[in-house]
């Protein structure tokens, strides 16, 4: 059972949910990767400079850059339903890639990709950051779901990269598992510190990012933020949702879980992260977001992505605005919330190599 709550969506989403009338395929390649996606006649730059979408695509623009979340669902939402799934997926790639902050960094984490991949040597300045890494929701329980790095974090230490799993509680809450982090930080004080979450230890390292915090904290220079899930999961509110809850109660239960950590997670019941953060030099974050088209999402991710079809662009667990953080973005095109990507830990390399240098910039 790859998630707690799995089972009771799975049944839920097979006995309750219409039949997707998706509309026909059309094969391509979007950013240099082959891909089908369901649409009707749209060619997205073609559209966009007909003005078609025009005012959607300048309005989502404006949005992303203000995060301004429940406009920019709005958007995406009025584009699924118009078009398809796939076109607002599209739409949001082709914004993520073509921003001016994130199109240089795209590009060069391509090319660190490859050079990796020929066996480039690594200098000494990636070796003179720790990267801390935080791990996911459950990852003792289920460690296949790699929520607890061990195939990238192996990588990193074949290259010469210091790094450490935290051992936080894994059905901990946000607030205990914040207090962990800050604690570990704390002890680190002679080291350039990165630190790298996945998914629900995102919004752990979220709550505690601000401009107070970080001029206390010198040694933290940088967070990489992969598919965090700030905003929470309109799965988790699902699962709290009458009659699901029953469940939901019944598989936390016979699991020996608190299912107080399901309930932090419902879609956009946390406090507004980063009111009180400025971007700026000293230290930045980088965001990872996998986000897949129709026909390339995982037997994982597969449930929670026909749950989400109707709200727009996911990646089976949660929706990939509500995974962005301030500052510049890397997008994985075709993978799901699950990366399973046997080419993950030299990605994952590539992703510590593209940020130092941004970093360091």
């Amino acid at each position: 059972m790859k998630q707690p709550f799995l089972a009771f969506v799975s049944l839920f989403v097979l006995s309750s949910c219409s039949t997707l009338i998706l509309n026909p395929v059309v094969k391509t390649n979007i950013y240099k990767q082959p891909v089908d996606f369901h649409v009707e006649t749209f060619d997205l730059e073609k559209t966009i400079n007909k003005g078609e979408l025009q005012k959607e695509y300048l309005l989502l623009k404006k949005q992303l850059i203000n995060l301004n979340i429940t406009l920019i669902e709005q958007q995406l939402v009025w584009i699924t339903k118009n078009k398809s799934l796939d076109a607002a997926t599209l739409f949001l790639i082709s914004y993520l890639h073509n921003d001016k902050i994130n199109l240089d960094i795209n590009q060069k984490y391509q090319n660190n990709i490859k050079n990796i991949t020929n066996n480039q040597q690594l200098s000494d300045k990636y070796r003179a950051y720790y990267y801390l890494f935080i791990p996911g929701w459950l990852y003792k329980t289920i460690p296949d779901t790699g929520a607890d790095f061990k195939a990238i974090r192996k990588k990193l230490m074949d290259n010469g990269l210091n790094n450490e799993l935290l051992a936080i509680n894994e059905n901990g809450t946000i607030a205990e598992n914040a207090k962990t982090v800050i604690n570990r930080i704390n002890e680190l004080k002679n080291k350039k510190v990165i630190l790298v979450t996945v998914s629900k230890s995102g919004a752990e390292v979220a709550s505690f990012i601000n401009d107070g915090y970080l001029e206390q904290t010198p040694q933290l220079k940088g967070w990489v933020n992969i598919s965090g899930l700030l905003k929470g999961s309109p799965l988790a509110s699902y699962a709290n949702t009458f009659p699901m809850d029953l469940s939901t109660s019944f598989i936390f239960y016979i699991n020996d879980l608190n299912k107080i950590t399901i309930k932090e997670l419902e879609h956009h019941k946390q406090k507004q992260y980063f009111r009180n953060y400025s971007q700026n030099k000293k230290f930045k974050i980088i965001n990872i977001v996998a986000i897949p088209f129709y026909d390339q999402i995982s037997f994982d991710g597969w449930f929670g992505y026909q749950l989400l079809y109707d709200k727009g662009p996911n990646d089976g667990r949660a929706l990939i605005i509500d995974q962005l953080a301030p500052g510049k973005t890397l997008v994985e095109i075709g993978l799901d919330h699950y990366y399973q990507d046997s080419n993950m830990p030299t990605k994952a390399l590539a992703i510590m190599k593209t940020f130092v240098d941004d970093l360091e910039q």
